[in-house]
């Protein structure tokens, strides 16, 4: 009795721990134009405020430090858009942007001005 006991613990333990939610890896976008790829990443694409990571390259892949680059959350079905948020360079070609509101659930979005050029990225936003 006292091993079925163990055993079912155990093969509980075991499909609990598999089963436990896991956090998932960062969100990654890629977009390029005829002179630049943009890549921007988003740990937990969730509601709330979230850092934006964003690396700029040229087209043979090296680092492009594109000047200004600003991230801004826009919500089409809403008819929202948020301040564009300054992003910090990194150095390399990437930048984050800070605290880029994302304020409810729905298809986002991240517009991404770099080097004078505005690169559109989809994200979709969970609860």
């Amino acid at each position: 009795m006292i091993r079925i006991a163990t055993a079912s613990a155990l093969a509980a333990a075991v499909l609990g721990w598999l089963l436990w939610p896991s956090s998932a890896p960062a969100t990654e976008l890629t977009v390029g134009s005829a002179d630049r790829v943009v890549t921007v990443a988003v740990a937990t694409p969730r509601v709330g405020d979230r850092d934006v990571e964003v690396r700029v390259t040229d087209r043979t892949g090296r680092a492009d430090d594109a000047g200004p680059v600003e991230v801004t959350a826009v919500l089409p079905t809403m008819g929202f858009c948020a301040a564009p948020a300054p992003a910090t360079p990194l150095g390399g070609g990437r930048f984050r942007a800070a605290r880029v509101p994302l304020m409810s659930p729905g298809d986002w979005q991240l517009r991404v001005d770099a080097g004078g050029a505005t690169h559109v990225l989809p994200l979709t936003v969970l609860p």
